[in-house]
């Protein structure tokens, strides 16, 4: 398995991942500028095709985990933990002290992994999500071995 910036030929792969990983998907829209305006920080898990993706962005010297999802084959492999290390290394080699994510209240799942990455819950978020549901505000700080 390779992780690597994502090109032109990945995205249609992200959006059917997206799409099948999501009950409130991204808009391709939003998917397509993310891409557009954040190369750097939007990786693919690749291993004959795209088995998985993680998307972040930079704000001075924090950084944000926008969106990670996996190929639905390919869960429990550790995909979603090396997408997220790569990330967190690239933020930390862009000079970010501090990352931060948003999940689900209900997604026991994701807040496992961040957790296991050393991520802690900073606060909830009421009706975050436009459902009405609940958030978790999770982060990070990038000081020491990522």
């Amino acid at each position: 398995m390779d992780i690597r910036e994502a090109n032109p030929e990945d995205i249609k792969k992200v959006f059917e991942i997206e799409f099948s990983s999501f009950n409130s998907p991204y808009d391709p829209l939003i998917l397509n500028y993310l891409y557009e305006t954040h190369k750097k920080t939007f990786l693919v898990a690749y291993e004959n095709d795209v088995i998985g993706y993680i998307v972040g962005i930079i704000d001075c010297s924090e950084g944000h985990i926008i969106s990670l999802a996996t190929d639905k084959s390919f869960r429990r492999k550790k995909v979603g933990t090396l997408l997220v290390e790569n990330l967190l290394k690239i933020f930390k080699e862009n000079g970010v002290k501090k990352v931060k994510l948003e999940v689900r209240k209900r997604n026991t799942t994701a807040q496992n992994l961040y957790e296991k990455l050393g991520f802690f819950k900073a606060k909830e978020l009421p009706r975050y999500y436009e459902n009405g549901e609940d958030g978790i505000l999770m982060m990070k700080h990038l000081e020491g071995k990522v």
